[in-house]
């Protein structure tokens, strides 16, 4: 089985455009020195498109020593990893809680998150997740590449058909959340 790299990936991306592989991001050449620009924040975007079971984190956090301003007793700051708050543990008890910026604010003393986390190493990724994320780096690389936007609209809908289909089978894996009735699903009935 092939090493999975950042290399790979963009190699891949480019085959997507009928373009020759990288040998390295720090190639001297324009196809190198875009996968170089792109690829962190294309990854970035990916895992924030899905909850994605192998970028998932659990973390208690720090209350912060300054409260804010108004309107809230609390402030915890997001770890420097966390691309998108999924849960806390204060849903269970259906409590108030907010993110601003890169913080949470609650009037609860203490707050644990789940979270998509910034998973930097290709070896970590789900072969799903680098499908997808081949897919929209293609995307991303085709119009400084190619100037053709026939082909970046093809391949925005290449990527989003990957996308759905790894939602439908990441999403299988573990028990299904049983999602309770509110007020608002109870009047819809």
């Amino acid at each position: 089985m092939a090493t999975v790299t950042e290399v790979s990936i963009c190699s891949n991306a480019l085959a997507k455009l009928g373009e020759d592989a990288i040998t390295a991001l720090t190639d001297n050449t324009v196809r190198a020195r875009l996968c170089n620009r792109l690829y962190e924040p294309t990854r970035d975007a990916v895992l924030r498109d899905h909850i994605w079971n192998f970028a998932l984190k659990r973390q208690e956090l720090a209350q912060d020593s300054d409260e804010p301003a108004w309107g809230y007793s609390y402030s915890y700051t997001l770890p420097s990893d966390c691309l998108r708050v999924i849960k806390t543990d204060l849903d269970e008890d259906k409590l108030e809680w907010k993110v601003e910026g890169r913080a949470i604010l609650t009037d609860e003393s203490s707050c644990s998150i789940l979270f998509v986390k910034r998973e930097t190493d290709p070896q970590q990724f789900d072969v799903l997740f680098t499908d997808c994320l081949q897919a929209r780096l293609a995307f991303e690389l085709c119009h400084g590449i190619t100037g053709k936007q026939s082909l970046a609209a093809e391949k925005w809908q290449e990527y989003n058909d990957k996308l759905r289909r790894a939602k439908g089978v990441d999403g299988q894996e573990g028990t299904t959340e049983i999602i309770e009735s509110s007020e608002l699903s109870d009047a819809r009935t």
